[in-house]
C-alpha cells in the first residue's frame, strides 16, 4: 500500500501495489506471501462491497469464507465470498432486517429478524419460511445443541423457538419490562440478556431459568450520570469474561463469577452531548437578543415579527396580550410620573388590506339571508281532489 503526504495530509492508495495473478494455485500464492514481504502487506479490495443508503447489520459466516450485509433502501440481503474477492449473490427482503444468524458453518441457513416483527428462514434458493412473534424483536441468538431461536424485544418474555419441532416453545420471562440484546458463550451455552433497566440476567437453557442477574449501575462509572443506562450490547470472549455496553456510552469487561468490572471504558458521549446543548442555548440567545437599527429620516418604521402564529393556533392569553396599548410609555423620575405616546404610522400595504377586508365583509353581509327563506321558495303546496291528496 502506497502512502503519500502532501501537504502534511496522509493519503492511502488502497489500489496500488503488486497483485497476483489468477492462474496461481493457492500453494504458489502461500509460497509467495512468505517470501515477498509487499506481496504479504498487499490490501485486496471486496467489488460492490457498498448499499445503496445504509447498512443495518453485517456479519460473517462460522467458516469465515463468506460475509453478508443487510442494508436499504430497498431492503436486501447481499453475499460476497472472499475467497473470490466479489459479491456471490444479492437478494430483496420485504422489509428492513434489525439481526440475523447464520444457522450453518456458510450462508446456506440463514434467519432474519425483521422490523414488522417477521422471523424469515432463508436456504441457498431463497425464502423457506416465515412466521411473526407477538411482540416487536430488538435482538436473537441460536443455540446449537438444542436448536433453540430466543428473541428478546418489548416486554419481559424472551421467545423460544425451536427450529428442530418447528414450533414455539414456553417462553424465558426476565424482571425487566424490554430487552435490548441476547447472547449465548459458545463455551458453555449461557443466555445472557441486557435489558433496559441496567441490568444483565443470565438463564441456563437446560433448566430454562435465571441462574444470576448482574445489575450494572452500581459500578462507581455511572455516579455522573443522570440518567439510567441501558444495556445494549453484549459479548462474550471466552468462557468467563463479558464485554456490556451501555446506552450512555461506557463500555464495562467482566468476569461473571464477579459483579465488578475489571476494566471500564467511557466515550466520554455526556461531555459531547453537554456541547451540543451549549452551543444550541448560546444559538438561542443569540437569535433571541435585541437588535437595534438606525431609522432614517423620512422613512417610516414598519415592525413585522416573522414568528407570530396564526389566529386559529393563538391562546387567549396570547390574545389578551395582542391587545394591550403598548404605545405608551411611563417612567418615573425625580420631576414626578411623566408620559409619552408614540403612533406609528401604518404602510399603505396595511391600509389597503383594511379597506379590502372592510369592503369584503360589507359586501357578504349585503348578500346573506336565512335558509329559511331557501326552503321558502323550493316547497310547494299540496294538491287536494275529492278530499284526497294527490302528489
Amino acid at each position: 500500500m502506497q502512502v503519500s503526504n502532501p501537504n502534511n495530509v496522509k493519503i492511502y492508495n488502497l489500489s496500488a501495489g503488486k497483485s497476483l495473478p489468477e492462474w496461481l494455485s493457492d500453494r504458489q500464492k502461500r509460497s509467495l506471501q512468505k517470501q515477498d514481504i509487499d506481496v504479504r502487506r498487499r490490501i485486496e479490495l471486496l467489488q460492490d462491497f457498498d448499499m445503496p443508503t445504509a447498512s443495518q447489520c453485517v456479519g460473517v459466516s462460522p467458516d469465515g469464507q463468506y460475509i453478508c450485509a443487510t442494508g436499504t433502501y430497498k431492503p436486501r440481503l447481499k453475499c460476497f465470498d472472499t475467497a473470490q474477492m466479489s459479491l456471490k449473490f444479492e437478494r430483496g427482503l420485504d422489509s428492513d432486517v434489525v439481526n440475523f444468524q447464520f444457522l450453518g458453518e456458510d450462508y446456506g441457513k440463514i434467519v432474519f429478524l425483521q422490523c414488522d416483527r417477521y422471523i424469515e428462514l432463508h436456504s441457498q434458493f431463497g425464502r423457506y419460511y416465515r412466521l411473526r412473534i407477538p411482540k416487536y424483536g430488538r435482538d436473537m441468538a441460536y443455540h446449537f445443541p438444542s436448536c433453540d431461536l430466543f428473541v428478546g424485544g418489548i416486554g419481559s418474555e424472551v421467545y423460544r423457538i425451536n427450529l428442530e419441532q418447528g414450533r414455539f416453545l414456553s417462553p424465558l420471562t426476565t424482571k425487566a419490562p424490554d430487552t435490548n440484546c441476547c447472547e449465548i458463550n459458545p463455551a458453555h451455552g449461557l443466555l445472557a440478556c441486557g435489558t433496559s433497566v441496567g441490568t444483565v440476567e443470565c438463564f441456563d437453557p437446560r433448566v430454562r431459568k435465571a441462574v444470576g442477574t448482574l445489575d450494572i449501575t452500581l459500578s462507581n462509572q455511572f455516579e455522573d450520570v443522570h440518567e439510567l443506562p441501558k444495556v445494549t450490547a453484549l459479548k462474550f470472549r471466552d468462557a468467563l469474561n463479558m464485554a456490556v455496553g451501555t446506552s450512555t456510552g461506557h463500555i464495562l469487561l467482566y468476569d461473571i463469577r464477579s459483579n465488578k468490572p475489571l476494566l471500564a471504558k467511557d466515550h466520554h458521549k455526556k461531555l459531547r452531548r453537554e456541547a451540543a446543548q451549549a452551543k444550541h442555548a448560546e444559538y438561542m440567545e443569540r437569535k433571541n437578543a435585541p437588535k437595534f437599527y438606525e431609522i432614517k429620516d423620512g422613512v417610516d418604521l414598519d415592525s413585522k415579527d416573522g414568528s407570530q402564529k396564526k389566529l386559529a393556533k393563538k391562546s387567549l392569553g396570547e390574545r389578551l396580550q395582542e391587545t394591550r396599548d403598548d404605545s405608551i410609555v411611563s417612567k418615573s423620575g425625580s420631576l414626578g410620573s411623566r408620559e409619552m405616546t408614540f403612533t406609528f404610522k401604518k404602510s399603505e400595504r396595511e391600509v389597503r388590506q383594511q379597506q379590502q377586508s372592510r369592503e369584503h365583509h360589507k359586501e357578504r353581509k349585503n348578500i346573506r339571508r336565512s335558509a329559511g327563506d331557501i326552503t321558502k321558495t323550493l316547497k310547494q303546496k299540496p294538491k287536494f281532489w275529492l278530499g284526497k291528496r294527490v302528489k
